[in-house]
């Protein structure tokens, strides 16, 4: 697997994995007919607005396989909501479902951590479903649940919930021992 920062031309295939994600993990809790509408090329307009942020604390990674596919991505900055005044924020961290729970994720928040940490940002929040599989993963790595908060997506009410790290430091230090990040590298399988 290989970690790099994304680019814009990235965008059509980050669109597919958060489609193909959201159709996976919101099975049984939105509608069948509103996940089969998400458009890859809706949410690739979507994402080549957020790879084209300025802003000093925006970032965006990719994992790709050994065949050059990406199958996962995280992207991020300053956090949207002040749940941790001066903190970070995950906007959105994905998997590819064949790829989860094969040291994807933690290298994708381990660059995010990374990132933010080297720009002396104290603190990470991200956003997760509530009822899905995820939260274990975010608890696993020292993720504190802060608030739960319900969304309406398409006519239903969805519940999401807030994990946060007060320190990233500590995440770092706990989780990732061989921070920081070298990008474009091969990492151990235990990563």
């Amino acid at each position: 697997m290989l970690l790099r920062k994304a680019s814009r031309d990235d965008a059509a295939a980050i669109a597919r994995v958060n489609v193909d994600t959201w159709r996976s993990a919101f099975a049984g809790i939105i509608s069948d007919s509103y996940l089969a509408n998400l458009s890859y090329e809706g949410r690739e307009q979507d994402f080549k607005e957020l790879l084209g942020q300025s802003e000093e604390l925006s970032f965006a990674y990719v994992v790709e396989n050994q065949q050059g596919e990406i199958i996962g991505f995280a992207i991020g900055g300053k956090d949207r909501e002040g749940i941790r005044p001066q903190g970070g924020e995950i906007y959105a961290l994905y998997v590819s479902e064949a790829w989860q729970k094969q040291g994807v994720g933690r290298m994708l928040v381990q660059a995010a951590a990374n990132h933010l940490y080297q720009l002396k940002v104290p603190s990470l929040v991200l956003w997760t479903l509530a009822a899905g599989s995820a939260n274990g993963f975010y608890k696993t790595m020292g993720g504190d649940l802060i608030i739960m908060k319900v969304f309406t997506i398409a006519d239903q009410d969805v519940v999401f919930a807030v994990y946060g790290w007060d320190n990233i430091h500590t995440l770092l230090g706990n989780y990732f021992p061989n921070s920081p990040v070298k990008l474009d590298t091969c990492p151990n399988k235990e990563g």
